[in-house]
């Protein structure tokens, strides 16, 4: 088992592991208001869910994740653009995301804690 790791039958983050509670939900999808962050959608391949970047799908399909650092985004989103994203699937400018964007369940509270931790990543 890696650092911070432990648990049989699984993986459990152990705590104090993450710097923040968006740290914590950006990683592992958990929050510490709520443990279990529900989504639809999404691709999934050997039943993780994947994270930015080029992804591979199947033999031919290729998707293009966005660069999702708050310094890029702030062009484009802001809080309320970013959780219709996150959770509608809305892009700002009004059409619908590729159904490959998950659809996450999320708080105000705990998508403000995402925010707070995109834009600490360099």
């Amino acid at each position: 088992m890696g650092p911070g790791l432990m648990g049989s039958g699984g993986t459990e983050w152990v705590t104090g592991v993450f710097r923040s509670n968006g740290e914590r939900i950006y990683f592992t999808g958990t929050s510490k208001r709520n443990p279990n962050i529900t989504y639809s959608g999404g691709p999934r391949v050997n039943e993780w869910m994947m994270m930015g970047g080029k992804h591979t799908m199947g033999m031919m399909q290729e998707m293009h994740a966005k660069d999702i650092r708050w310094s890029v985004l702030q062009s484009e989103f802001d809080a309320e653009k970013f959780r219709l994203a996150v959770v509608e699937g809305q892009d700002p400018d009004g059409t619908q995301l590729n159904p490959e964007m998950p659809r996450w369940s999320m708080s105000y509270d705990d998508l403000a804690d995402v925010i707070a931790f995109l834009k600490t990543l360099p």
